[in-house]
């Protein structure tokens, strides 16, 4: 295991959220840096590298001052298997700026002017950041696509969206399957005894989601195949159907779930009044949240994960989400292909889980 790279050094290896709940100590610079709650401030994300396997990746980068240090640590986004921090620190006197690196196997530095145009679309911690943009408040012109598009019905957002997607990537996008009557759609949810989003019966009238035979054979046989959740294809009726009916009897709050942010999301188990539209076939979804805390909106779209306790609020309704997904695909490049992503990094990436 690669421990040491380019001035950083790896502290911890092991359980991220573990540390994040203070069951684990990560000692930089003689404190602990999630005991002490000094999480410090927000610096972007930086390319390091995995230390088992030595491949590049990119780590949430932020910066604690000490007494007599400036120390930067880089963390592991909460969804990989190996959870790491790299850290660095510098004598105070040292101006404090994103730290240079080297690409593995490269002896050339790459410049700051490099590593600020690769992260042009993350603001920095100094820069205004809106709100009510949620996880994603530090991706620069999220909120102004969303408001260009706010004015749109759902069907147009999604026409457009399509047809972007098919014009895109052609033969690689695997197929939506034929719309469902409303009623088909009704009784594949009416268990959940809530009142339905305008916008789910909407796109389940369009189509029944992707074709999930299809993406698999296009991986196995080209490599690479696109679909309309963040690359991922959405869900069929007959699936939600499945998982609302297999989530009815867990109702017994789940007080260790975490909103992010705080306020929006309740500690309801798993898919409990939810509807989900997205499964990683790990047990993992995105879904329609039905029964919201007080701060949060009825149809918002959560992050479930079955493994952690954070829920992560992508969207305050599907509406938005195709959105979101939408200007990550056209503005950023960046999308899941089957095999890993396209672009600069993975839309997880741009998530700030700070707020």
């Amino acid at each position: 295991m690669i421990t040491e790279y380019n001035g950083w050094e790896v502290v911890f290896m092991g359980d991220l959220l573990k540390a994040y709940n203070g069951d684990t100590d990560v000692i930089i610079d003689g404190f602990n840096i999630f005991k002490s709650g000094r999480r410090g401030t927000f610096e972007g994300s930086i390319k390091l590298i995995e230390p088992n396997y030595g491949a590049e990746k990119w780590f949430q980068n932020y910066k604690i001052e000490t007494e007599k240090f400036v120390v930067y640590y880089a963390e592991a986004e909460v969804y990989n298997t190996i959870y790491c921090i790299w850290a660095k620190k510098e004598p105070k006197s040292i101006e404090t700026v994103i730290p240079t690196f080297k690409e593995p196997g490269n002896e050339q530095t790459v410049e700051e002017s490099d590593i600020t145009q690769t992260l042009k679309h993350i603001k920095p911690t100094s820069a205004a950041v809106s709100e009510k943009m949620g996880i994603f408040r530090r991706v620069e012109g999220l909120e102004t696509f969303i408001e260009k598009y706010n004015v749109l019905s759902f069907k147009e957002i999604w026409d457009e969206y399509a047809s972007f997607m098919e014009s895109k990537y052609k033969d690689n996008l695997v197929s939506l399957k034929p719309g469902n009557s409303r009623e088909r759609i009704e009784n594949a949810v009416k268990q959940l005894q809530l009142k339905i989003p305008d916008d789910f019966l909407e796109l389940y009238t369009i189509c029944d989601g992707n074709d999930t035979d299809e993406w698999i054979d296009k991986i196995e046989e080209t490599g690479v195949a696109y679909a309309h959740i963040f690359g991922n294809p959405l869900m069929s009726i007959e699936e939600i159907e499945q998982e609302v009916k297999g989530n009815l009897n867990w109702e017994k709050p789940d007080e260790s779930i975490k909103s992010i942010p705080a306020g929006k999301v309740k500690t309801n188990p798993m898919l409990h009044k939810k509807i989900p539209i997205y499964h990683d076939g790990g047990g993992n979804f995105f879904a329609i949240d039905l029964d919201p805390d007080l701060h949060g909106t009825y149809g918002q779209i959560i992050w479930v994960d079955h493994e952690y306790e954070e829920r992560e609020v992508f969207a305050s309704s599907l509406k938005e989400f195709i959105v979101i997904i939408y200007f990550f695909v056209k503005e950023l490049g960046v999308i899941d292909n089957g095999e890993g992503y396209d672009g600069e990094m993975s839309y997880t990436e741009y998530i700030d889980r700070t707020v």
